[in-house]
């Protein structure tokens, strides 16, 4: 038996989503309109209001601070800063969740962290360049190089960050 989709459900379906997930508007957004295709699908009646639902709950759960892009963009970029992801990685990323560009951009801004540092934990974490045993360096520079460049950094701080007299 399919359920039928009212503004309560939705609301409820949000709460218990975002409950489990720090999430930014689009997604919810998306995980929504998700949600109400499901349904329809399975025979579930569409009413035709649902759309203003959707942006009401949203509205709501903005208002109640559950949802809240800037805090969701500062939680993504710190994550994936500490994973060694360059700042032209992390706004792919962002955008193609649905972020705006001026969020990331004022964001990443405020952030202590650059690409060299973000290099460097990289580069600590998968042991490449200068941490590499002496005898096989040389054979893994340009490998550790195309590594750092298929990550989002630039040649000169892939370069910077491979260097032997880094300090951490």
């Amino acid at each position: 038996m399919v359920k039928k989709i009212t503004h309560q459900r939705l609301y409820n379906i949000t709460l218990y989503y975002l409950s489990r997930y720090d999430s930014c508007t689009s997604k919810v957004r998306e995980m929504l309109k998700r949600r109400i295709l499901k349904d329809a699908q399975a025979g579930a009646e569409v009413p035709t209001e649902v759309n203003e639902w959707v942006e009401t709950i949203i509205g709501r759960m903005q208002e109640l601070g559950y949802i809240d892009d800037r805090r969701y963009v500062q939680n993504q970029i710190r994550a994936l800063s500490s994973a060694g992801k360059s700042a032209r990685f992390m706004i792919m990323k962002l955008t193609q969740m649905g972020i705006d560009i001026d969020l990331i951009d004022e964001v990443l801004n405020a952030s202590e962290d650059n690409d060299l540092t973000r290099a460097k934990q990289l580069v600590r974490r998968k042991k490449m360049g200068y941490l590499r045993p002496e005898n096989v360096r040389a054979d893994f520079y340009q490998k550790d190089l195309a590594t750092l460049g298929r990550a989002g950094f630039s040649y000169e701080t892939a370069k910077m960050a491979l260097a032997e007299d880094n300090n951490f």
